[in-house]
């Protein structure tokens, strides 16, 4: 296999306020977890069930893992919540957010990573969803980071989709 072709990275989780340490990372002392790394650019994942009362950790993550891009899921922000509230300097963000409490998902991209956010179309509204595109120096790389709530319904997804039944 092509080491350059994107492959699947296991999640992040973000247990009882600890990341886990990607290999990329330039200190010894942040927690162990998993990455990506594709053309020199560090991708990582977590379901942060609620970004805001982890700041602090998220900002040391981000200091210490030196990753690129971060996905993340149940952010819990509302549309209301200013980037500034949780975004640690020399970072952007692409989101979604649930109007209601819970679920929302971002992207934290550091400044001197150029991207595009792409727009959702419509037909996926139901599916908590944001996508970017990024140069890498290989070329452009569409990322695309979701999160499905509980008790989904997938055939009722399915069928939205103008997907023929599967029975």
């Amino acid at each position: 296999q092509d080491k350059r072709e994107a492959r699947e990275f296991p999640c992040l989780v973000l247990h009882e306020k600890k990341f886990i340490r990607p290999p990329c990372s330039r200190s010894s002392d942040v927690d162990a977890t998993s990455f990506l790394k594709k053309d020199g650019c560090c991708l990582a994942l977590t379901n942060a069930r609620s970004l805001l009362n982890k700041i602090v950790e998220l900002e040391y993550f981000l200091d210490e893992s030196n990753v690129d891009i971060f996905s993340v899921t149940e952010t819990w922000l509302s549309p209301e919540d200013p980037d500034s509230l949780f975004l640690p300097m020399g970072y952007s963000a692409n989101r979604w957010d649930r109007p209601s409490r819970g679920g929302g998902v971002t992207f934290i991209i550091k400044n001197e990573i150029p991207f595009k956010p792409i727009a959702i179309p419509a037909k996926f509204q139901s599916i908590e969803i944001t996508c970017i595109d990024v140069l890498l120096h290989s070329g452009p790389c569409r990322l695309i980071t979701y999160y499905r709530r509980g008790g989904f319904d997938s055939m009722a997804e399915l069928r939205s989709y103008g997907y023929a039944s599967l029975n």
